[in-house]
C-alpha cells in the first residue's frame, strides 16, 4: 500500500470517530508532568448533575479534537484539562433512570456490581490487597465520581482544584476534595516526555494500544475495543441494541424505536475504566534480583530483563543476550513473540508476554487489549535507599477498554495471576512484577539452551500492592448532557 492510499484511509478512519464527543484522556492522554484525582461523593444529585454539565458547557473537559497547543492554551490560563468517570454508585446517587441502570446490569454486570465485590474472584485481591484493606475512598457508597486534573506544575493543580470546588459548591461531600492522589512522573524534562519511567526502572507506554481513528496514526484495534457503541476487533458491536425493554405506556412521547435509539445515544463514545492506585516495593524487588542474582552467578540486570521481558533501555531481551545491546530507536516495539517460540529470548512467564502476547501461538486468537493512562506517586526511588526502607511509592493506573469482564480482569485473573502461557513451560509463578504472590516455592522458568537446565527462581513475594480500586463509565460528551433530561436523569426519571 502506497504511504498517500496510508494516508488517505487513516484520515479517513480518523474522520469517521466523533473526536468532539469523546474524552481526550479515553482516546489519546496527556504527556504532562503531574496530576490530581478526585473520588467524590455525591452530597447533592441536583446540585452534583449541575456541576458535572457545566464542566462540558465550559470546556473543562477536554475532548480527543483538543490537540497539545490548545491543552497548552488553557494551562497558560491556569485551567488544567479535566476528565470524568463515574461509577455505578455514582449513576444511582445520580438519579439514572433505572431503565438505564437495567442497561448496565445487562451488558456491562461486572460495572454494576462494581470492583469492590468482584476483588477476590476477578482481580485476584486476596489476602493483604483483599478489599478490605483497600483505602477508605474505594468503599462502594463512597466512590461516585473519579475526577481527574493534569499539569505541568502543582500551581495549575492548586488553582483548577480551588476553581472546581467553589463551582461544586455542596454538591459532593468534603472528604473527597481533601484526600487527593497525587501523581507525578519521575523526571520533569523535555525528553521525560517521550521515555518515561516507572518506579522498576523500566521504561513506560512502548507498547500502546492505538485505536483506528484515534490520531493520523495507522490504528491497530478497532475502536470497539475501547469505546462503546463500535464495532470491537471480532466485529462485534455489544451496545447496538442498548435496551430490550422500552417505555410502551407512550408517557415519554417516543416511539419505541426512538427510545432506543435515545437509550443507545447515552453509551455511545463511552468507556469503561478501571482506576487502581498499586504501591510498589521496589526495594523488595531489588533484594530478590539482587538474590537470585548471586545464587545462580548472573547479573541483576539480566535476571530484570527475564522477569520483564525487557531490557531497561526498553529493547526486547532476545535470544543469547546477556547484556543489553543498543536499543533502536523507534524499534522497541517492533518484535513478535512467535519468532521466539522456546521462550528462549523471552520467557513465557515475563510480565510483558503475559500482558501483551501479541501472536504467540499458545494463545487464542481473541487479544485483549486495556488502553493504559496513569501515573507514579511518591519519592523515586535510589539504590542509597536503606535495606528494608520501602518509602510509600507506586503507580496511579488508569486501565480504559469496553468491556471490564473481558479486557481487564480476564488480563488479572487469567493471564497474571494464573500459571504462565506456553506449553514447554513447566514454571508455577504468577506474573513476577504484579502477581499476588503468596506460594514462596512457586517457580519462575527462564529456559537455557538444549544442554542446560533451567534457571528456576524461587521466593516471590508480592512486589506490589492494591490500594483499591474502582470502575467508572467515562461518557461521551452527548451522554454527559443528557444529564439535563428529566427523562433520563433526576426524581422523575427514577420513578418512571
Amino acid at each position: 500500500m502506497s504511504a498517500l492510499i496510508q494516508a488517505t484511509v487513516a484520515k479517513k478512519r480518523c474522520q469517521q470517530l466523533p473526536l468532539h464527543d469523546i474524552q481526550k484522556l479515553v482516546l489519546q492522554g496527556y504527556d504532562l508532568h503531574r496530576s490530581r484525582y478526585f473520588v467524590l461523593t455525591v452530597a447533592n444529585a441536583k446540585l452534583a448533575r449541575q456541576f458535572l454539565t457545566k464542566l462540558a458547557d465550559e470546556h473543562w473537559l477536554t475532548t480527543a479534537e483538543h490537540h497539545r497547543d490548545h491543552v497548552a492554551e488553557r494551562l497558560h490560563g491556569q485551567q488544567c484539562p479535566v476528565s470524568l468517570g463515574l461509577t455505578f454508585k455514582g449513576l444511582v446517587a445520580l438519579e439514572l433512570n433505572p431503565r438505564y441502570q437495567a442497561v448496565f446490569k445487562n451488558k456491562a454486570r461486572a460495572f454494576a456490581e462494581g470492583a469492590h465485590f468482584r476483588a477476590a474472584a476477578h482481580l485476584a485481591d486476596t489476602g493483604n490487597n483483599a478489599a478490605a484493606f483497600w483505602k477508605p475512598e474505594f468503599q462502594p457508597d463512597k466512590a461516585h465520581v473519579l475526577l481527574t486534573l493534569h499539569a505541568d506544575t502543582q500551581q495549575a493543580l492548586a488553582q483548577t482544584q480551588k476553581t472546581l470546588q467553589d463551582m461544586a459548591g455542596s454538591a459532593f461531600e468534603m472528604v473527597g476534595w481533601h484526600n487527593a492522589f497525587e501523581g507525578q512522573h519521575l523526571e520533569e524534562t523535555a525528553p521525560a516526555r517521550k521515555a518515561r519511567r516507572v518506579h522498576f526502572g523500566m521504561l513506560d507506554g512502548i507498547s500502546q494500544v492505538r485505536i483506528h481513528g484515534a490520531t493520523d496514526k495507522a490504528g491497530t484495534h478497532e475502536p470497539g475495543e475501547l469505546l462503546l457503541g463500535h464495532a470491537n476487533d471480532e466485529g462485534f458491536n455489544a451496545w447496538r441494541l442498548a435496551t430490550e425493554r422500552p417505555d410502551l405506556s407512550g408517557t415519554s412521547g417516543l416511539s419505541a424505536q426512538a427510545q432506543s435509539a435515545k437509550v443507545a445515544s447515552f453509551f455511545k463514545n463511552a468507556s469503561f475504566c478501571a482506576f487502581r492506585p498499586m504501591r510498589q516495593y521496589v526495594t523488595a524487588f531489588q533484594q530478590f534480583l539482587d538474590t537470585q542474582a548471586s545464587e545462580w552467578d548472573v547479573s541483576a540486570e539480566y535476571l530484570r530483563a527475564k522477569l520483564l521481558g525487557r531490557w531497561d533501555n526498553g529493547q526486547v531481551i532476545r535470544t543469547g543476550e546477556t547484556s543489553a545491546p543498543v536499543a533502536q530507536a523507534g524499534r522497541l516495539d517492533d518484535f513478535k513473540f512467535k519468532d521466539d517460540p522456546a521462550g528462549l529470548g523471552c520467557p513465557f512467564g515475563a510480565h510483558i508476554r503475559r500482558m501483551n502476547p501479541r501472536d504467540d501461538g499458545v494463545v487464542p486468537t481473541r487479544r485483549r487489549p486495556i488502553v493504559r493512562r496513569g501515573m507514579p506517586y511518591g519519592p523515586a526511588w535510589t539504590p542509597a535507599e536503606p535495606n528494608g526502607t520501602d518509602l510509600e511509592r507506586g503507580l496511579l493506573g488508569l486501565f480504559f477498554c469496553a468491556s471490564l469482564e473481558d479486557q481487564f480482569e480476564h488480563l488479572l485473573s487469567e493471564w497474571a495471576n494464573a500459571n504462565p502461557m506456553g506449553v514447554p513451560n513447566k514454571g508455577t509463578a504468577k506474573d513476577p512484577l504484579i502477581g499476588n504472590h503468596s506460594q514462596p516455592h512457586a517457580r519462575f522458568d527462564i529456559p537455557q539452551d538444549m544442554d542446560h537446565d533451567p534457571l528456576a527462581l524461587q521466593g516471590f513475594t508480592p512486589f506490589v500492592r492494591t490500594e483499591g480500586t474502582l470502575y467508572a463509565f467515562f461518557p461521551g460528551l452527548h451522554g454527559l448532557h443528557m444529564m439535563n433530561d428529566s427523562e433520563v436523569f433526576g426524581p422523575r426519571a427514577c420513578h418512571d
